[in-house]
């Protein structure tokens, strides 16, 4: 059995606004096992951003608790959230989030240098900047790495997004609607390199998307319904959490 990276018990999410209460997510669990891909789909305003944002600690729960690698982090402090994001999540998100002064390798290796802190960057600036290189040329930009975002088309700035989002190797990237700002060609390039890093390196990957054909090519399929998991159904054929590691 695989083992369990993230796991997520009796999740609940509410909003107020005003005297009224609104409840984004009721009382959802689940578990993310290392080396598969879970796609979790719904209609819109099904709750399924807001638990991908309570997964990867960009928010709390209103209940519940988030597991990561087996300690609950829900209620960690801002700063040490925000370190267990840097060293063991990644994001990708529909609409890139790169920074328009930044050219590709740059915004790649931006992760690093914050997960160095200023001494170490220097030290290590050689080989953070080689290791960007090498995520470039393994995401099929390695003859674009000094052009900005602004030079760069949709599918390669997610290509970009993605590279940027491994360059730590996290433990598991969470993907917010990869493809929906793509055309069908991009959309179909970025699935096939989603699926190509996980089959080689084992990459967890848990993607929150509207596309029928992400839907149908992952491990295994979430479909939410107003704030719940309503249905949960394995995808014949595909080879769940190949990549982990065996317990």
């Amino acid at each position: 059995m695989s083992t369990t990276i993230l796991e997520a018990r009796h999740l609940s999410k509410r909003f107020s606004m005003g005297e009224r209460t609104i409840r984004v997510l009721n009382d959802v669990s689940l578990q993310i096992r290392a080396g598969e891909i879970l796609v979790i789909s719904g209609p819109s305003g099904a709750g399924k951003s807001t638990l991908l944002h309570l997964l990867g600690l960009l928010d709390r729960p209103t209940v519940g608790d988030v597991f990561l690698n087996g300690e609950d982090v829900s209620q960690l402090s801002g700063r040490r959230q925000a370190r267990l994001r840097n060293e063991h999540i990644g994001f990708i998100f529909q609409f890139y989030h790169l920074l328009p002064e930044l050219n590709a390798l740059e915004n790649v290796f931006l992760p690093r240098m914050i997960q160095s802190g200023p001494l170490r960057w220097w030290r290590k600036k050689k080989q953070i900047r080689e290791q960007a290189q090498e995520m470039l040329v393994r995401v099929g930009l390695g003859d674009r790495m000094t052009h900005r975002p602004s030079q760069l088309s949709g599918g390669e700035r997610q290509r970009v997004a993605v590279a940027r989002a491994l360059i730590n190797e996290p433990r598991i990237a969470l993907c917010d609607e990869p493809t929906g700002n793509l055309d069908r060609e991009n959309s179909q390039a970025i699935q096939e390199l989603l699926w190509d890093l996980n089959t080689s390196f084992g990459q967890t990957f848990v993607i929150v998307t509207h596309d029928e054909a992400l839907t149908r090519s992952g491990h295994r399929n979430l479909h939410m319904v107003d704030g719940q998991i309503v249905e949960e159904s394995v995808q014949t054929g595909a080879s769940e959490g190949t990549g982990g590691d065996e317990e």
